[in-house]
């Protein structure tokens, strides 16, 4: 027999197999419409249910004209008839130191708090001072002097006309005692004013010559509401021939002022 030998050699083949992936990007957007917003609105309707009331009868008119109103007081101030019915008027302003008087129907001046009419002889509370030469104030019964024609010192009081007054040394012949050299001055005492008043004061001023004084003769009568601080002129005169007669200056002083 013969042997028969086969031999077979296998050779393995290797097989690879190689996969790519390339990644795929996706981008989704989403496209939204705005949000609006939602407006609500409530509405309440309120019903008021009014019963007419019945008419009053009309009213008769109670006046035709001004004199239908008159009360008969007179500083209330005049009524008027307005559309046939009485209106009120405006009460009387009077001016400082006055007030208004119903019966007399009109302002009158008020009560004089304080008086000072040196009928005692004496002028108690004034100062005098100055630096006059010649001269001072004296409280005494004034005479009548007269020079040339001029009056310079009239005769008696404002008052009586046979009283006291205080002025400047009573002359007992022309040119003497009276002021030169100077000024001379006289000081009131200080006035409380509760209300609104008038502060009056009666004077007398003559000279004879005029101009002749190289420093100027004058006369003031002045007045302070504020404690002698400051002074205002009430009358002032300059160096002038002037006849002397008594008369009066007047100012107005607000309430609750001290003055001189």
């Amino acid at each position: 027999p013969v042997q028969t030998t086969t031999t077979t050699t296998t050779t393995p083949v290797q097989t690879t197999t190689t996969t790519t992936t390339t990644p795929v990007q996706t981008t989704t957007t989403t496209t939204m419409p705005p949000t609006r917003p939602v407006q609500t609105t409530t509405t309440t309707t309120t019903t008021t249910t009014t019963t007419p009331e019945p008419d009053e009868p009309e009213q008769e008119p109670e006046c035709k004209a001004n004199g239908d109103c008159d009360n008969g007081i007179y500083c209330d101030g005049e009524e008027r008839c307005e559309g046939g019915f009485c209106r009120g008027g405006n009460r009387v302003e009077c001016q400082g130191g006055q007030a208004c008087d119903d019966d007399a129907r009109q302002c009158v001046p008020l009560p004089c708090s304080t008086t000072e009419d040196f009928e005692s002889g004496k002028a108690d509370g004034w100062t005098t001072g100055g630096d006059c030469e010649e001269g001072s104030f004296v409280v005494d019964k004034p005479t009548k002097q007269q020079d040339k024609g001029v009056v310079t010192q009239v005769e008696g009081d404002h008052t009586t006309g046979n009283g006291y007054a205080l002025f400047t040394q009573p002359n007992k012949r022309p040119g003497k005692h009276d002021i030169d050299g100077g000024q001379c001055t006289a000081t009131s005492p200080s006035y409380s004013v509760p209300v609104p008043s008038i502060a009056s004061v009666s004077y007398f001023f003559g000279q004879r010559d005029g101009g002749d004084d190289r420093n100027g003769d004058y006369f003031k009568l002045e007045m302070s509401i504020d404690g002698g601080n400051a002074w205002t002129a009430m009358k002032t005169y300059g160096d002038v021939r002037r006849n002397a007669k008594w008369e009066t200056a007047t100012a107005d002083v607000p309430n609750g002022e001290v003055i001189f």
